[in-house]
């Protein structure tokens, strides 16, 4: 059986799934278009392509260990069809490999799984799998007194624990973080962001993105931009106004009516 498999399901992480499994077996034919999408995501410094060409990785390896074969096929997109990709263009190039190689689709797009149907096209959609904020493994670490979670790449984990003026740093296990096990907790928290309607992705630059999920603040740094993969989780403990602070009722129009920046404050 042949398999062309398309962006959303690789970066989902379902293919490799899949094959150990024993879902699907055969030859699995990775488009170009895919691969040139997923690397210009990644140059952009988005993690969604680093994810993806991690997959692929992963594929690749798979089948040197499980003896399956991986093609890659088609033409090289352009920079204008991958700027048009949401419209639809790379899209296209994936269903006319599917076509050309008489192959089962893959994909975890419903839109692209409904034109493939409407083309004739063999397809086999598959659902992504709905990540709730609390059921990501980043919650594992909290408890109701944590106020942040830090984790870094070959470093164990730690977490500042405490009330307000009294906040200790804690060691939560003795056993260092490796790269994979933060790779996959940084993947759940994208996607859990990505579907839930109260939180989202704020900053996705290279080596960098920043994440509002649900009440909790979440900076993922990996190379460049740090010398090794670190997540840093930052949840409120109080809730105060800015009249607790006691500032001025000039500085608090300035604040309000005028000013623009970051306000960095302390306890009050």
């Amino acid at each position: 059986m042949k398999y062309v498999v398309d962006t959303s399901v690789i970066v989902a992480g379902r293919v490799s799934q899949l094959i150990e499994n024993g879902e699907i077996s055969g030859t699995i034919i990775i488009p170009e278009a895919v691969v040139a999408e997923l690397e210009a995501q990644a140059n952009f410094g988005r993690m969604s392509g680093f994810q993806g060409l991690t997959e692929i990785e992963k594929i690749t390896k798979l089948s040197k260990k499980m003896d399956f074969e991986v093609i890659f096929a088609g033409d090289r997109p352009s920079l204008e069809q991958i700027r048009l990709a949401r419209g639809g263009e790379i899209d296209n190039m994936i269903r006319k490999i599917a076509e050309e190689f008489d192959a089962i689709l893959i994909t975890s797009d419903r839109v692209q799984h409904l034109v493939a149907k409407a083309k004739g096209l063999k397809t086999v959609y598959i659902k992504p799998i709905i990540i709730k904020p609390e059921e990501t493994k980043i919650m594992t670490f909290f408890t109701p007194d944590t106020a942040s979670v830090h984790l870094r790449e070959g470093v164990p984990p730690y977490a500042k624990r405490g009330r307000i003026g009294d906040l200790k740093l804690v060691r939560l296990r003795s056993e260092p973080m490796t790269y994979e096990e933060l790779n996959e907790i940084a993947h759940e928290i994208l996607e859990a962001a990505r579907q839930d309607e109260e939180s989202s992705i704020e900053i996705e630059r290279r080596g960098a993105t920043v994440v509002q999920l649900r009440e909790l603040r979440i900076a993922i740094a990996e190379r460049p931009f740090a010398d090794r993969m670190e997540i840093t989780a930052v949840r409120p403990i109080a809730k105060v106004t800015i009249d607790e602070y006691g500032v001025g009722e000039e500085l608090k129009k300035r604040i309000v009516k005028k000013q623009r920046g970051i306000l960095i404050a302390g306890p009050p």
